[in-house]
């Protein structure tokens, strides 16, 4: 039964009369999840604000919020919308679950220009929802599966109602595995700034055999014991345990709807944010009947966004000349270095040096004979500017390194050179964080350590483990010693 009402609900969305997409989204919410007539909805949001005392959070940047129909959640959202109302956002993101489309590490935004509830029109940013179609995890769905989420929808009149002068971000996205949804978060970072709020729309655990989750029996004790599960989530999400949080989904099963987009919000959190729990509920509380029952969270972060550059720039801002320029170095510093034996200055070998490349970074400069490594020594850190690091390096990297014999005279014509320019090195809490092919990798053990860059793993055709096993003995430890071994991450500009 239940399968044929999902079906049911798919097969609405998909046969609409809303067969194109217009200019505007109207709410198909209003009268059924929450009042169609404005005053009655305005009144309504009014009077479960005025139940809750603001906690006066200070730099609100991101909300949970649940999605149910108002008569069930709006109470608890009240908590989380209490903290913004009047407060500055130009942008709002919300991130919502896909209901009616199985999105397989895929999201999804909607080609309009604004959603209609009864409060009036909520513009979006199509100049952000634009950039966001360049993703390769985008996907172009129906409209009307737009039109009928309601994990976007039901979040709407509450902003409409506390905020001014904003645009939304609406981003439907399905079931997300690690990677995506690390590239998702690398996608939005850099759109995120000081009068940016985020806001994850889920709901929490759902209980009994409407939703095919029965943990624990259905008597008497069933309250206490959602109580007890749900807390166990939030806890995860309080100290913003993003590895905590989906170990302890994987462990329960837990049918937290929200969880990908909680996970993301995990992802984009700066480390110092502050979290708070500010309501909780559940909707048998509501109805007197746990025989099945749906979990609401109101939670609020406070913080201020980290400003990172956009993936697709060149942090360095070395241009294409700059990068042949630093090639041709590489090239001539070895060359110069088997003529006089000496590390060559700048002038030595007439380097056209430009404002870029007097910036301090982490080099490292990699030499390869007939695609055989044949000498790669680097700094993990900036301790010089890139042109300099790069001429001291070419001659460290093949003459230096100790694994190989010095470069010869007769070698010069079928070397190749490459060099990689760091981004400064991340802590991270686990190595379930790291992405093979993005991250390269500092592992930290017993006062030893390691290092390999991004392209490392992908070249050797390792995968996580196999790579953190040679990681491991490249450290002079055991193969396993990664296991409980402390973790950097940083990525690379390689210029080949």
């Amino acid at each position: 039964m239940k399968k044929l009402l999902s079906l049911l609900v798919l097969l609405f969305a998909l046969t609409s009369i809303h067969s194109q997409a217009p200019d505007e989204i109207d709410s198909p919410l209003a009268g059924i999840w929450y009042s169609a007539n404005k005053q009655e909805l305005q009144f309504q949001i009014d009077k479960d604000l005025s139940n809750v005392k603001t906690q006066n959070l200070d730099k609100v940047i991101a909300l949970i919020l649940p999605h149910a129909g108002y008569v069930y959640s709006a109470q608890t959202a009240a908590y989380g919308i209490k903290e913004i109302v009047g407060k500055k956002y130009t942008k709002v993101f919300i991130i919502g679950t896909s209901h009616y489309a199985q999105l397989l590490n895929q999201f999804s935004v909607q080609n309009v220009k604004y959603f209609v509830t009864p409060l009036g029109k909520v513009e979006v940013d199509t100049d952000l929802t634009t950039k966001l179609k360049k993703s390769p995890q985008y996907c172009e769905l129906n409209y009307n599966v737009h039109y009928r989420e309601h994990s976007i929808q039901i979040i709407l009149p509450f902003i409409q109602h506390a905020l001014t002068n904003f645009k939304i971000i609406p981003i439907v996205i399905g079931s997300l595995d690690s990677k995506t949804l690390k590239a998702l978060a690398d996608e939005l970072k850099p759109m995120l700034d000081n009068e940016t709020l985020v806001i994850v729309s889920s709901d929490f655990t759902h209980y009994g055999e409407n939703f095919d989750y029965l943990p624990f029996p259905a008597d008497g004790s069933v309250e206490s014991k959602l109580r007890d599960r749900d807390m166990e989530a939030v806890k995860n999400i309080l100290h913003l345990d993003y590895v905590g949080f989906k170990e302890f989904i994987d462990k329960t099963n837990d049918t937290i709807c929200g969880r990908y987009g909680i996970e993301l919000l995990l992802l984009l959190l700066p480390e110092d944010s502050k979290s708070y729990l500010l309501d909780y509920s559940t909707s048998g509380k509501i109805t007197g009947s746990f025989s099945n029952s749906v979990s609401y969270c109101s939670m609020g972060f406070t913080g201020e966004w980290e400003r990172t550059k956009p993936k697709d720039s060149t942090e360095t801002g070395l241009t294409q000349d700059d990068k042949k320029e630093l090639l041709i170095t590489v090239k001539k510093s070895v060359e110069y270095f088997l003529d006089n034996r000496k590390i060559p200055s700048s002038e030595d070998i007439d380097m056209k040096i430009t404002a870029p490349m007097k910036e301090k970074r982490g080099v490292f400069v990699t030499i390869t004979e007939n695609g055989e490594l044949r000498g790669c020594i680097g700094n993990i850190y900036a301790v010089y500017p890139i042109y300099e690091a790069v001429i001291n390096l070419a001659v460290s990297s093949a003459f230096m390194d100790h694994r190989f014999y010095p470069v010869t005279k007769s070698e010069l014509p079928v070397l190749s050179y490459e060099i990689s320019i760091l981004t400064v090195p991340e802590k991270i809490k686990s190595y379930k964080e790291i992405i093979i092919g993005r991250d390269g990798i500092i592992l930290e053990k017993d006062g030893c350590s390691a290092v390999f860059l991004p392209q490392v793993a992908t070249e050797q055709g390792w995968n996580l483990e196999e790579t953190l096993a040679h990681l491991s003995r490249k450290a002079l430890l055991p193969s396993d010693a990664w296991k409980d071994a402390s973790f950097m991450v940083f990525q690379a500009e390689k210029i080949k």
